[in-house]
């Protein structure tokens, strides 16, 4: 199953700018400055949440591959079983 993560970087990003915009309001910033606060805060958390995404995307392609044993079968009957579980899943999807 796919995680996801695409709107991840663009949510992080105007979460920090909600947040930079309440500082700014409480604090009373003049305008170039809370302008200026703003575009970098965008721009940064940007970037954090597109290498988050990156990261959780390669992280969830490492657990997609793990096989997972029961109690009394070996590796290769796990293995078989779990390929057979991808293809019928994969099946199903093009219906």
């Amino acid at each position: 199953m796919q995680m996801k993560t695409k709107a991840l970087p663009a949510v992080i990003m105007l979460c920090a700018g909600f947040v930079t915009c309440i500082i700014s309001l409480f604090q009373h910033w003049e305008l170039f400055h809370f302008t200026l606060t703003l575009l970098i805060v965008l721009i940064v958390f940007y970037l954090v949440g597109a290498v988050l995404r990156i990261v959780l995307d390669k992280a969830m392609d490492y657990f997609d591959e793990v096989v997972v044993l029961d109690d009394d079968e070996d590796y290769f009957e796990a293995l078989e079983r779990e390929q057979a579980m991808k293809a019928l899943l994969e099946s199903e999807g093009e219906d």
